[in-house]
């Protein structure tokens, strides 16, 4: 359970997530480690402890599924990017980027199989992350910004 919310509840761990969120991270992880090819709907239920139905009745489709996994994942670069860009011109681009985690995120991040060619737009917020972060340790407020 490495990307989950989870309460400890008389020492087990609860999983508070709705499913929906339980068969997006399922998903997310297993893209990380097996690629959009080797990735399928049974794959991810079963990582999820679901059945396959259920992952087709919340995305419709596994294009649907990687959809929401991009939103997902460019969603928390960005709110990680807000919050290391909180530190204006003292802000440390690498430690930021290694803040978002070496796991399930930057594997789904680094995912160059054939059936990941079109959801590279996740790639540009990362991108914007780290000209961000060299923008703000250069001393401008924005990549579009004057110098301070």
């Amino acid at each position: 359970m490495s990307s989950v919310s989870a309460a400890v509840d008389g020492g087990s761990v609860l999983d508070d997530r709705t499913t929906k969120a339980r068969i997006r991270d399922a998903a997310i992880e297993c893209f990380a480690a097996k690629g959009a090819e080797g990735t399928t709907a049974r794959k991810v239920a079963a990582a999820a402890g679901v059945s396959p139905g259920l992952v087709m009745h919340h995305y419709g489709s596994m294009d649907g599924l990687r959809l929401t996994c991009d939103e997902h994942v460019a969603s928390t670069i960005r709110r990680h990017k807000e919050e290391a860009l909180a530190a204006g011109p003292n802000l440390d681009v690498l430690a930021a980027l290694q803040s978002v985690g070496s796991g399930p995120l930057m594997g789904y991040l680094l995912d160059q199989s054939p059936g990941a060619a079109g959801h590279q737009h996740v790639f540009w917020v990362v991108a914007g992350f780290a000209l961000a972060g060299l923008a703000a340790s250069l001393g401008f407020r924005s990549a579009r910004a004057t110098p301070q």
